[in-house]
């Protein structure tokens, strides 16, 4: 007894198929007696239709699945992005008010893809420039030191003038 299913498990409709007991009871109705030989049953021209709507689903739900593989890597990739930029902006010493704010402003200015690492260790991220691609670090530090980061460093505490006569009076 033939199965005419595919390797997920799917009816096939075949053009001709000698008992009606081996198909789903839904597609019964889509085969008729063949005239020329009464042993066998022809897929109607409801049953071709059915057919291409079935490979049509079969294709649509390939491609669903192709597309919802994707968006979970993008996602994915999109988050590893966010945590890398934003521990990397906060390392760096931006007021904890504006790290969002400079990850966002980052994320306009620059391209960033995420590879993974030569030696397993984890995702990295690198930020594509005008000259080359460079780490995630590099370009928040770049940011930083330019003018357009100014207002977004933390300002070092320096020693009051009674912290510095409190540590010439020490020494004495």
């Amino acid at each position: 007894m033939a199965t005419h299913t595919d390797e997920n498990g799917t009816f096939t409709c075949p053009p001709v198929v000698e008992s009606l007991d081996d198909m789903p009871q839904d597609f019964r109705g889509a085969y008729a007696v063949d005239p020329d030989r009464p042993d066998q049953f022809l897929l109607t021209a409801e049953g071709h239709e059915l057919r291409a709507l079935y490979e049509e689903l079969a294709s649509l739900t390939a491609e669903t699945k192709s597309l919802e593989a994707r968006d979970a890597k993008l996602t994915k990739n999109k988050r590893t992005l966010e945590a890398t930029l934003l521990a990397a902006i906060a390392s760096a010493g931006v007021k904890p008010a504006f790290q969002e704010g400079v990850s966002d402003i980052l994320q306009r200015r620059h391209k960033f893809t995420v590879q993974p690492s030569d030696d397993g260790s984890g995702p990295i991220v690198m930020a594509e420039t005008a000259y080359g691609a460079f780490p995630v670090e590099t370009i928040v530090s770049s940011f930083l030191g330019s003018d357009d980061g100014l207002p977004y460093r933390q300002k070092k505490s320096g020693a009051t003038a009674g912290m510095f006569t409190q540590m010439i009076n020490k020494l004495r």
